[in-house]
């Protein structure tokens, strides 16, 4: 392989690396009291997040953080120490001076942060997101379009419903299997030969003549629901 060529794979493999949050147990700092503001409150509030928002001014619309426990209004200027005990950082205001300041405060102590005003300039995204009972999605376009991505993410969802009952079963399927057979029997009933069955009600059947009680899974009545 060509050096040109080991450059352009390292190149595309870094463009956006996505993680997902273990909500409860992240802070969020957000400086700033507009609209981009509130909005991401919302967004990170409602994933669950803890959420303090800092700033000398506020838009009206905060006022439904009123009585919200993980939302918490500070009004006060910006200073450093805000961003020691948090996890993430939003920057949200309109002065490109103040922002200038988080970015450099942020690089010094390896702290994330977004700027909603340049996010070009910040070291992450959020990418639309969308969620039922038994999975999560997000989709950002590569470029800048964030109406796309909205009607990309609404799509993927109303296509990946039709696996509710399908991802249920797999679920409960991996809590029982126990021993050494366990990561063969789920790259057996994560495939679309095996969905084929389970669409027809034969998936206790198929696993018992593939599997059988010896290797510990168990009977498992699936009710078809397509």
């Amino acid at each position: 392989m060509s050096e040109d060529n080991k450059k352009d794979i390292l190149r595309d493999s870094v463009e956006n690396s996505y993680i997902a949050l273990i909500s409860s147990k992240v802070k969020v700092l957000i400086v700033g009291g507009g609209r981009a503001a509130f909005i991401k409150a919302k967004n990170f509030a409602i994933k669950g997040c803890s959420v303090i928002v800092l700033s000398k001014e506020f838009d009206e619309t905060f006022k439904i953080f009123d009585e919200y426990s993980k939302v918490e209004l500070i009004n006060n200027e910006y200073i450093t120490d805000y961003i020691c005990d948090v996890h993430i950082v939003v920057i949200a205001t309109n002065d490109d001076k103040i922002n200038d300041k988080i970015r450099r405060d942020c690089d010094k102590i390896n702290k994330l942060y977004m700027d909603c005003s340049k996010p070009e300039k910040g070291k992450f995204i959020v990418p639309c997101q969308r969620a039922s009972k038994n999975f999560s999605i997000a989709v950002k376009v590569k470029g800048k379009s964030p109406k796309t991505s909205v009607y990309l993410a609404d799509k993927a969802k109303k296509y990946l419903e039709r696996y509710e009952a399908f991802i249920e079963f797999t679920v409960e399927i991996r809590n029982k299997v126990k021993g050494a057979h366990k990561k063969e029997i789920m790259e057996f009933i994560c495939s679309d030969d095996f969905y084929f069955f389970y669409r027809r009600n034969k998936a206790e059947l198929v696993l018992k003549m593939f599997y059988g009680e010896d290797n510990k899974v168990e009977a498992y009545n699936s009710n078809e629901k397509k």
